[in-house]
């Protein structure tokens, strides 16, 4: 390596370990402060042992070692100082210069760090370094997450280590890329495409190279454009290097926005566009597909072999191919019971997923503008991520005009660069996925059916009344926490005359009255008799308003 390389490697990895020894190296053995000595050497990839114990050795001369805060640096100088001007021999090697210049910078960052120098307990290193790291001192991110990750003075927490590290090298923080590179390899990728980024320049090329060649990585690189315009904002003085700023940080990890809308934002200075943009949660986008369990499909009231499998054909579709493929999933049925049935299984298929429920008949026109208040951008919002599942229930509720931008959110291409107004910016909202719910073919349903995959769902035949009837029962007494509570064959088939919803209601208000009066078991003369206190009528035969036997 050219003594640049070794330069651009060795002031960090001193500056970081005289740092770490300053603050809890008095809490430290001496062969533990030893190992974290070698452990940062090979953090930063100086593998040199000769150089290498020559620095260990020199620091731990007293002259050195008893160097622990910017005063005892300063006395330091000032002794050389004196000598010098007392024509006394004064001899600094390299080495010399190389580890002065490092406790420089590093006690002066531990001045910065802890006002008050006295009396430091491990306590207080801990809340101040968490104190001073939520305020978004990168240095202090830094040393926390590296005592964090080996349990120096504090509670090891490799989670949170990595966590507060990987924000260090996504603000381009050469320590918190290293300690990515070596503790969270299964990232790897997007730690050594910042540090292509930063040591793009001819000069550096060979730092990146000398890292890659010791970590044996072989994989391609590209720029990462990121950490590009992070790196012009500092050259531009926009930001500090060592002060994490939280709103032009959202907007520039945003993956939802465009590179070049973040550049246009931040590298132009736009503060009210960067305030109103980082109040949003463009950070969670949420890449994977999407995760569905389909044996809740296999476990509902119904047998319709022929229906859960066009739903379990759509949501794999969902699942397993890009995204531009998806058609949102719209089931129609004129039986409410069957509709609440789909919706019911396919919330709890999803379980393990964001979802978000709409009703259609409260969403206006607004709702749909590319402003803050749209309700796709409402839902990521309480979500925290696009990856989210919309339920858009009574979609026959929709007006007219509803159902018309509705349409626009259902394609893909749309979503993709959904053009946001104030700032003017285009966010990436495919990551979306839509199953929409209607209860008949009104106008409203008709003008979003070309966009959807539709399933005309049958309402509930006579044969299936019975199963109908024991899965609703059966749900509803758990739920009001009478589980004994038993309805003899006679009732069953009594119910089973009743239209799906009147059943329903009817069994509700069986189950009401069997806690009431404090009875075990129901009877075709108690379903009889609380069916006429409620006015709950079977349905009616033959022909009609009804349009003929409903059964």
């Amino acid at each position: 390596m050219t003594n640049l390389c070794i330069d651009l490697l060795t002031e960090p990895f001193l500056t970081q370990y005289y740092l770490a020894d300053a603050v809890c190296g008095r809490f430290m053995l001496e062969n533990e402060r030893e190992d974290m000595f070698f452990e940062l050497a090979n953090l930063f990839c100086i593998n040199n042992k000769k150089v290498l114990n020559r620095y260990y050795d020199e620091s731990m001369e007293p002259v050195y070692k008893d160097i622990t805060d910017l005063a005892s640096y300063e006395r330091l100088c000032r002794t050389i100082e004196y000598a010098k001007k007392s024509n006394q021999a004064v001899e600094l090697s390299e080495i010399d210069n190389m580890i002065l210049a490092q406790k420089r910078e590093a006690m002066s960052i531990k001045s910065m760090l802890f006002k008050q120098s006295d009396n430091i307990t491990k306590e207080t290193i801990y809340t101040t370094l968490l104190t001073t790291a939520k305020n978004g001192n990168i240095y202090a991110m830094g040393l926390l997450s590296y005592m964090e990750y080996h349990g120096i003075c504090v509670l090891k927490d490799e989670r949170n280590a990595i966590k507060r590290m990987k924000l260090c090298a996504k603000w381009n923080n050469l320590f918190g890329i290293m300690m990515g590179i070596k503790y969270d390899p299964e990232n790897s990728q997007e730690y050594f495409n910042i540090l292509y980024t930063i040591f793009r320049n001819a000069g550096q090329k060979e730092v990146f190279n000398h890292i890659c060649s010791t970590y044996k990585y072989e994989n391609s690189h590209t720029k990462d454009p990121v950490s590009r315009i992070i790196e012009k904002a500092f050259e531009t003085n926009i930001i500090k290097r060592n002060a994490y700023d939280r709103a032009f940080a959202r907007v520039a990890f945003s993956q939802l926005i465009s590179s070049e809308d973040k550049e246009k934002i931040l590298l132009n200075r736009q503060e009210d566009a960067i305030t109103s943009l980082s109040n949003f949660p463009f950070d969670a986008k949420g890449d994977e597909n999407f995760v569905f369990d389909e044996s809740v499909l296999d476990n509902i009231p119904l047998v319709r072999s022929s229906e859960i499998k066009r739903i379990k054909q759509n949501i794999a579709i969902a699942r397993d191919c890009p995204k531009n493929v998806y058609m949102p999933l719209l089931i129609v049925s004129q039986d409410e019971y069957v509709t609440s049935m789909y919706t019911d299984a396919i919330k709890k298929g999803f379980s393990g997923m964001s979802v978000f429920e709409l009703d259609g008949g409260t969403l206006s026109s607004r709702d749909f503008y590319p402003t803050k208040e749209n309700v796709f951008l409402r839902g990521i919002s309480e979500t925290k991520t696009t990856k989210t599942v919309f339920f858009i229930k009574d979609c026959e509720e929709l007006s007219e005009e509803c159902a018309k931008e509705l349409t626009k959110s259902l394609d893909y291409e749309y979503r993709k660069k959904f053009k946001f107004f104030e700032p003017s910016v285009s966010i990436d909202l495919s990551g979306m996925l839509f199953v929409l719910m209607a209860n008949n073919f009104n106008t409203a349903v008709k003008t979003i059916f070309p966009y959807c995959d539709v399933l005309e769902a049958q309402k509930v035949q006579k044969a299936e009344k019975t199963d109908m009837i024991k899965s609703v029962f059966s749900s509803r007494r758990h739920l009001y926490g009478c589980d004994r509570l038993s309805m003899d064959d006679e009732g069953l088939s009594y119910l089973a005359e009743f239209e799906p919803e009147k059943a329903v209601r009817a069994i509700d208000c069986i189950i009401k009255n069997a806690i009431f009066e404090k009875s075990s078991s129901i009877s075709v003369l108690d379903i009889k008799n609380t069916c006429k206190e409620q006015n709950i009528e079977q349905a009616r035969r033959g022909f009609g308003y009804t349009g003929g036997n409903t059964l």
